[in-house]
């Protein structure tokens, strides 16, 4: 991501590399920090909400410097690598969300699951759903990138980066 915004280059692609770094070094450090603290129901907690953080949800910094990458991909008309790149975020974003989703249904889900069949009747339809939905995402997001640039979005999406970018 940092390299894609600083290819796309202007000074938002620089802001944008540099504020995604921040944000990662907050969100990557409070999550070694939850991995390390006592008692399950805080570090679960504390942990989860570092990988939201992480998978880039908003409002947290990351889905900004996501967000702003887009903006400098479609500034720059870099639809292929732009494409790429969400392809690429899109499975980040569904990987941190299971394990998310396995946080918040208990930690312990898969061991007990063999011991008694009712927790499994509790945490597989919250699965399944959850993660239905972040594929319907992973989904939509190259969809959107081939229909965008031939639509009156995709102008509206370059005058938008325009104005963010002072780029004229």
């Amino acid at each position: 991501i940092v390299a894609l915004a600083l290819g796309f280059g202007g000074p938002l692609g620089w802001f944008a590399a540099l504020f995604h770094v921040l944000s990662h070094a907050f969100a990557k450090s409070a999550a070694f920090f939850a991995a390390g603290m006592q008692g399950w129901s805080i570090s679960g907690r504390f942990l989860l909400g570092a990988l939201t953080a992480l998978s880039g949800m908003p409002p947290f910094g990351l889905f900004i410097s996501e967000l702003l990458l887009v903006f400098v991909g479609v500034a720059a008309h870099q639809w292929v690598p732009l494409g790429l790149a969400l392809v690429g975020i899109a499975l980040a974003f569904a990987a941190l969300s299971r394990a998310a989703i396995e946080i918040a249904s208990g930690h312990r889900a898969r061991v007990e699951k063999r011991r008694d069949p009712s927790v499994a009747r509790q945490v597989g339809p919250l699965r399944s759903r959850l993660m239905t939905g972040a594929a319907a995402c992973a989904l939509a997001i190259p969809l959107a990138l081939v229909v965008v640039p031939w639509t009156g979005l995709g102008a509206s999406l370059q005058a938008i980066a325009a104005v963010i970018g002072g780029i004229r």
